[in-house]
């Protein structure tokens, strides 16, 4: 690098600091660490990131930066972790690898699959179970509570105890599991499981009568279909306020970066959608929950055009389209629906997600992605606050 190119690399970087210290914002500070790294500052990339994740924890910007700072910091430490995997391929070895991607770099799909392969040779491994429920479980939690990862993560908890009835922390998240979904018989049969061989955890005991003093208001039968409260959870998508007073016995240590829940100001989302009409070639936005209800719209239909008629077809049209897509997902059990676009003759529709809500911004087919991409990153952006 020459010294025009020192100097003018400063100088940027002088700039961001000022503006960063000026006015926050999770795209300074994002911008900020990724300059910080392209000069070979790793550590001050790293802990400036950090410091961004405290600040914006719902920040879906800061947390993809945070995973490409944190890539190229822990690339020697990953590469000698795969080249371990490849030579011997042990259960131990894609355990660590997989907690590796999860807990530094926050790749969780990256280390469910391992998970997963690690569990194709040894599905008889109690760590494995354990870590890939543990991983599932927190995807239920920060991506809007999918019945697929709750059911899951039931299912490798499961397998756990199987493996090793005396597993303290499986039984633990299940009973918080099963309080969570409202399945009460069940969290005090799993209860009970942990006072066999500690009889004096005074929490669960006390979780234990409590759940009985609340069952016959709280649950409907002793039946209890465990695919049905899930899918109820996720439509509603968050914990009753019961649930959360209950869960308060165990908060479990979460191995993994990820971007907090964020709970939608519904009257500043309403805003924010409407400036969504600055877009060269806007026709239409909309937001939705997952369960397809309307929360807003902004609708320019074409002059003469029926402006109620209209509304109606598009906003169908858009709560179909979002709809499908989380389907879809779901299908390919890949977690919640981030972002996507969809060209087609009506134009083109992109589509993202925070938390239980859906927005769709419709455009006619010329327009730019260019302009698009950054409107939704500031809307993004300014629901993190």
């Amino acid at each position: 690098m020459g010294i025009f190119d020192t100097l003018k690399h400063s100088g940027e970087l002088k700039k961001l600091e000022a503006e960063v210290k000026k006015t926050p914002s999770p795209l300074g500070y994002a911008n900020l660490a990724e300059k910080y790294l392209s000069l070979g500052k790793v550590e001050t990339a790293l802990e400036t990131i950090r410091q961004a994740f405290k600040l914006y924890p719902t920040s879906g910007r800061i947390a993809e930066a945070y995973r490409h700072i944190m890539g190229v910091g822990q690339q020697d430490k990953i590469l000698a972790l795969e080249k371990k995997l490849s030579e011997n391929p042990i259960s131990m070895n894609f355990t660590q690898l997989a907690l590796m991607y999860h807990k530094e770099l926050g790749e969780m799909d990256k280390a469910l699959e391992l998970c997963r392969q690690g569990l194709a040779r040894y599905p008889e491994d109690e760590n494995l179970h354990l870590l890939n429920g543990q991983i599932r479980y927190e995807r239920f939690h920060y991506e809007g509570f999918l019945a697929q990862d709750v059911l899951k993560a039931i299912e490798h908890f499961d397998a756990v105890i199987r493996l090793n009835h005396l597993n303290y922390k499986a039984l633990l998240l299940l009973v918080k599991i099963y309080v969570e979904m409202a399945a009460f018989n069940r969290a005090t049969t799993t209860a009970e499981l942990i006072l066999r061989f500690a009889p004096g955890d005074e929490y669960i005991y006390q979780l234990k009568e409590t759940i009985k003093r609340e069952m016959p208001r709280w649950t409907p039968s002793a039946e209890e279909d465990i695919e049905t409260l899930a899918k109820d959870l996720e439509k509603r998508g968050f914990l009753t306020e019961l649930a959360q007073k209950l869960t308060t016995f165990y908060q479990p240590e979460i191995i993994g970066y990820h971007t907090k829940p964020l709970k939608p100001d519904y009257e500043k989302m309403a805003n924010l959608v409407k400036n969504f009409d600055t877009i060269e070639g806007f026709q239409s936005a909309a937001a939705f929950e997952t369960n397809g209800r309307l929360l807003t719209s902004v609708i320019k239909p074409p002059p003469g055009v029926n402006l109620e008629l209209t509304k109606e077809q598009i906003t169908t049209l858009l709560s179909d389209i979002a709809r499908t897509a989380l389907e879809a997902v779901k299908r390919m059990d890949i977690g919640a629906i981030k972002q996507g676009i969809l060209t087609g003759p009506v134009g083109q529709i992109n589509f993202f997600r925070i938390s239980n809500i859906i927005v769709c911004i419709l455009t006619n087919q010329t327009a730019k992605q260019d302009k698009i991409k950054p409107e939704i990153d500031w809307f993004l952006d300014m629901m993190s606050f």
